[in-house]
């Protein structure tokens, strides 16, 4: 035998001294690791299922008109006429309703104004023609002329001289009511500062009739001191 062999393993031999079950733990880690990406690649590998049966897309819905309760008109306001009106007149801007806006508007009338409209297809299918069945700008009109108010400007003119500011209440409120009105008239700046004046309560003109200059003569100038005395009146409140 040579001598020189032997059995005993040489100083420079490194000994690896870490436990066995650290290495184990080490390569179920890795093996497992890798059983999943190998699951995930067969998977993904696997042959498709054939496609169902041939199934027709669902039917489009077809556009339908429904006529909402709360917003019918009765004639029995004829105030709310114009609301009924600028409800309606956006289904005539919609091109595909535009040669049925009038029949539209009425699924919105009930009481004496459904009955006037019946009356006229009555009407046509004895010979007679009411041009306002088929077009929307004469119906309106008609219903107007039928069912409005006779004269809208003398009712709000008749608001607006009603109107009056409480003891109690705050000016913005008074406020927001009469420019509402006066908007829709032609008054000029000195009467609408009389009506103003006129409808303010007494602990606010009771400021004015003390001040040495007396009340404003211009409306916009009016309004400004009115909400300045009925702020300080609410700060002492």
């Amino acid at each position: 035998m040579d001598s020189n062999l032997s059995s005993t393993p040489s100083s420079s031999t490194t000994v690896n001294m870490h436990p066995p079950h650290q290495h184990t733990a080490h390569v179920n880690c890795i093996g497992s690791t890798a059983l999943s990406s190998f699951t995930c690649s067969t998977h993904s590998t696997q042959t498709p299922a054939p496609p169902g049966p041939h199934e027709d897309p669902p039917p489009v819905p077809e556009h339908t008109n429904k006529a909402q309760v709360h917003n019918t008109y009765d004639s029995t306001s004829p105030e709310k006429l114009k609301t009924f009106n600028s409800t309606s007149t956006p289904i005539w801007l919609n091109s595909t309703l535009m040669n049925n806006a009038s029949n539209f508007a009425t699924t919105y009338l009930s009481g004496s104004t459904l009955s006037w409209y019946e009356i006229a297809l009555i009407n046509e299918g004895q010979g007679v023609i009411h041009l306002y069945i088929a077009d929307w700008y004469d119906f309106q009109q008609e219903l107007q002329a039928a069912f409005g108010v006779a004269n809208p400007m003398d009712k709000v003119a008749e608001a607006l001289e009603n109107l009056t500011m409480n003891h109690n209440n705050h000016i913005m409120t008074y406020n927001i009511q009469f420019l509402k009105y006066a908007a829709k008239l032609s008054w000029d700046d000195a009467y609408l500062t009389h009506c103003y004046y006129h409808s303010l309560p007494n602990h606010i003109k009771d400021i004015f009739a003390q001040h040495k200059a007396g009340k404003p003569c211009e409306f916009q100038s009016m309004k400004a001191a009115a909400q300045i005395i009925n702020n300080h009146f609410w700060e002492r409140a």
